[in-house]
């Protein structure tokens, strides 16, 4: 006997949790389950592990979109970047203040 989830309600129930990522893989797992590959504690065992698995590879993916760097920087041109507004503002002092 094959059921389909009622997703409504437990789409709601799961989003007010904030545990919605379970419902991407809630059907594979119910089928593991139906075919005794997995008892209870295991089936919760494995739901909870698909949800740290997506949150984890969610927090890479906005880490690395987050930075917007436009190009690459090395440290050596952060030094030269900062050296070169160093010296231009010491062009910028009066003569008289820098002997």
């Amino acid at each position: 006997m094959t059921t389909t989830i009622e997703t409504g309600a437990l789409n709601t129930a799961l989003r007010t949790v904030k545990l919605s990522g379970m419902l991407e893989t809630i059907e594979g797992r119910l089928a593991q389950a139906r075919a005794g590959e997995l008892g209870h504690i295991d089936f919760l065992q494995v739901l909870c592990e698909d949800e740290i698995t997506r949150r984890a590879s969610m927090a890479v993916h906005r880490r690395l979109r987050a930075p917007r760097f436009d190009e690459q920087g090395t440290l050596e041109g952060v030094a030269q970047a900062t050296l070169g507004a160093w010296t231009a503002g010491l062009r910028k002092v009066p003569g008289h203040l820098t002997t």
